[in-house]
């Protein structure tokens, strides 16, 4: 008398667990990589620093950035940008992502402009840094990543890491060597346009860049949009770019005088780096010309 009741909860049990294995694997077969800019930034000496405020001013400044990158993501204002960011901080690192908003379409992707876009935002949040007296080196390339809310995977966060572990060796962002010819040779396109020379030619004497080349090497110029415009508001806060490059140059010589190049020449050789890059900084606007910018944060 119970066969066909066990026959029929049997039925509707299995029936239950095909239709959980058959969502499950239209899950798996609808995830994969997915092509993005991937940055990966390290504080560098942190490791030494016990002071809890210092630690906390740190922790600060990337929480600021992933607040903002929220915000950005819940807001309606920015509904027609392509692209959207997410930045994973964890003690003195950070790994941000760039990446197309679903349902883009393939002819608006352009991983140049992906990464232009990437490497312009991070030189603000490195330029604020800086201006605390930190150093940064990270590693940037453009590949295939995964990410959801919690966490993130693939061959390009394993990349990012590796040019900054490995490759980058000064304080500085260093680009991924396939990628980094790439994208100066598009910037250096981009600001050779007639109608963008002539625009730019107005207020500056100079065009500065916000990839660099030293040799074989492509790194950003964290120092990029203060050249330019010479001060930047950041998140309430004026910066200047004689006021980020003598706090910095303060900082470094301070470090210097403790590693010192008989006993410390590879710390000094960092440090000497990052000094010369900081002199050769230089404001591109001509005499008697203002400029006015700043970082606006969604509410």
């Amino acid at each position: 008398m119970r066969l066909p009741i066990i026959l029929e909860r049997t039925t509707q049990r299995s029936l239950r667990y095909s239709k959980v294995a058959w969502a499950h694997n239209f899950i798996e077969g609808c995830m994969g990589y997915s092509k993005m800019v991937v940055i990966f930034l390290d504080v560098l000496g942190s490791k030494n620093m016990k002071d809890f405020d210092i630690k906390f001013k740190i922790h600060n400044l990337f929480h600021g950035s992933i607040q903002d990158s929220q915000r950005r993501q819940s807001s309606n204002d920015l509904s027609h940008v392509a692209y959207d960011r997410k930045l994973f901080s964890f003690s003195d690192c950070a790994f941000i992502f760039y990446f197309y908003k679903e349902g883009v379409s393939e002819s608006r992707k352009d991983a140049n402009k992906l990464m232009s876009v990437a490497l312009y935002n991070t030189s603000l949040l490195i330029t604020k840094i800086m201006s605390e007296g930190f150093y940064v080196r990270g590693g940037a390339t453009y590949g295939d990543a995964f990410i959801d809310d919690v966490s993130f995977f693939g061959p390009a966060v394993d990349c990012a890491y590796y040019v900054e572990s490995k490759l980058a060796q000064m304080p500085r962002l260093l680009i991924d060597p396939e990628i980094g010819s790439k994208q100066y040779e598009y910037e250096t396109e981009v600001y050779a346009r007639p109608q963008i020379l002539q625009s730019l030619s107005r207020t500056k004497k100079r065009i500065s860049t916000v990839v660099m080349r030293e040799g074989s090497d492509y790194y950003l110029n964290a120092l990029y949009h203060l050249e330019m415009e010479g001060t930047l508001m950041y998140e309430g806060e004026m910066l200047a770019l004689d006021s980020v490059k003598s706090s910095l140059i303060q900082a470094i010589n301070k470090d210097i005088e403790i590693h010192n190049e008989k006993e410390f020449p590879r710390e000094f050789l960092k440090l000497s780096w990052l000094k010369k890059y900081t002199e050769n900084a230089s404001c591109c606007l001509k005499e008697d010309v203002c400029s006015y910018s700043e970082t606006v944060r969604i509410s």
